[in-house]
C-alpha cells in the first residue's frame, strides 16, 4: 500500500482475496494512501441472510467509495449482452458456430 503514496487511489473491482481487507482498511484509516474505490464485498450473504460487506468499519472512512460488486452493471453492458445473444441465436439458425462460449469444467 505504501507504494501508492498519500495521493494514490486503489481501484479494486475483482472477486477473491487480491487485496488484504485489514491492510486496506489500515492504509485508508491512517492516510497511507489517498483513497480507494472498491467494487467488492469481503463477506457475502449466505442462506438468505443479510450481512455487512466487511468485518472492519469501511463505511466510516471518508476516503472510500464502496459498491456491492455492481459497478459493471450499466445500460451499455446489458445492451451488449442482448446483442451477443441475438447474434448467437442468428448464428445457430444459420448453422454457424456460436461465439464466446464458456464450457463448465
Amino acid at each position: 500500500m505504501e507504494q501508492l503514496g498519500a495521493h494514490g487511489i486503489l481501484v479494486d473491482v475483482r472477486r477473491g482475496p487480491l487485496v488484504d481487507e485489514r491492510s486496506l482498511h489500515e492504509a485508508l484509516r491512517d492516510n497511507v494512501i489517498g483513497g480507494a474505490v472498491i467494487d467488492v464485498w469481503y463477506r457475502y450473504p449466505t442462506g438468505g441472510d443479510s450481512t455487512r460487506p466487511a468485518y472492519l468499519p469501511f463505511a466510516q472512512l471518508p476516503n472510500l467509495l464502496m459498491t456491492p460488486h455492481t459497478s459493471g452493471v450499466t445500460r451499455d453492458a446489458f445492451v451488449g449482452r442482448i446483442h451477443d445473444i441475438a447474434d448467437n441465436v442468428a448464428r445457430l439458425a444459420a448453422g454457424r458456430e456460436v461465439e464466446r462460449v464458456v464450457w463448465p469444467r
